[in-house]
């Protein structure tokens, strides 16, 4: 029987007060097993299904391993296609692309007629809106954006590499005027993002009252005469505004 599975990419979606902003960024992992009992097309092979509801202008990134040769094939709605083959004779498989159609697009894992065993799809999704800091964001505008980004370890930033692993990278969005610099740090199940402003009391204050409107209800707060730590109430994240005589800081903790 053919395996249809609706991947309802709303894993931990942060419910945030920027509302007029879509912020989402999804990390996913299905594993199946395609049998002598899936469909063989003649076309395709044997393969199992999955879809996806994608809109226009998302971002999406997948990686299949298998215990066969496999191969993807993702339609869009409109129904054209794209084909996905593994390189170098591994059982692997890469895909990215740019969604350019809003509706349901089919995922197809295939192998030959005589291929059966086990495999594993991970799939990293950024919305649209995720994609790039709105024009004339504040920081409000911007901590809601970083922490729809937290889902998917930044991996955005990070040469889009999918793969969660440990490292430090340099964080950058362009065309902003809110931080200086800042990085990515990654170790086993922490995530750590640094963002580096020039001292200013007055900003300070400003950012403060903002990350405190935004973050409202929803979290817990600390407060002391150089540092801010919000935690999250339901969830491990932690929001640190902290400063010194020569910079401002604003870290964003993820622990899983």
């Amino acid at each position: 029987m053919l395996k249809k599975e609706l991947i309802i990419l709303l894993l931990s979606i942060i419910t945030l007060q920027a509302q007029k902003f879509n912020f989402e960024t999804h990390f996913a992992t299905f594993e199946g097993e395609l049998t002598a009992d899936d469909i063989y097309e003649v076309d395709f092979g044997r393969l199992d299904a999955y879809e996806l509801k994608l809109r226009e202008g998302d971002y999406i990134k997948l990686k299949l391993t298998a215990d066969f040769f496999p191969f993807l094939a993702i339609v869009a709605p409109s129904n054209e296609y794209k084909l996905s083959f593994p390189k170098d004779n591994k059982s692997i498989v890469y895909f990215e692309e740019d969604i350019d159609e809003t509706g349901l697009w089919h995922i197809y894992i295939a192998g030959d007629s005589t291929d059966t065993g086990n495999h594993t799809l991970k799939i990293c999704h950024v919305a649209a809106d995720s994609r790039k800091l709105p024009v004339n964001a504040d920081y409000t505008i911007l901590t809601a954006f970083l922490l729809s980004h937290t889902n998917t370890d930044y991996f955005y930033f990070r040469n889009k590499e999918c793969n969660i692993k440990n490292g430090e990278w340099k964080f950058v969005l362009p065309e902003q005027n809110l931080f200086e610099s800042g990085k990515i740090i990654i170790f086993e199940n922490r995530t750590k993002l640094i963002l580096e402003i020039p001292i200013d009391e007055e900003l300070f204050q400003k950012i403060s009252t903002q990350l405190s409107l935004l973050l409202n209800k929803e979290w817990n707060v600390r407060k002391s005469e150089k540092e801010i730590k919000y935690y999250e109430i339901e969830g491990l994240k932690k929001i640190i505004l902290s400063k010194n005589d020569k910079k401002i800081q604003l870290i964003i903790i993820n622990e899983k």
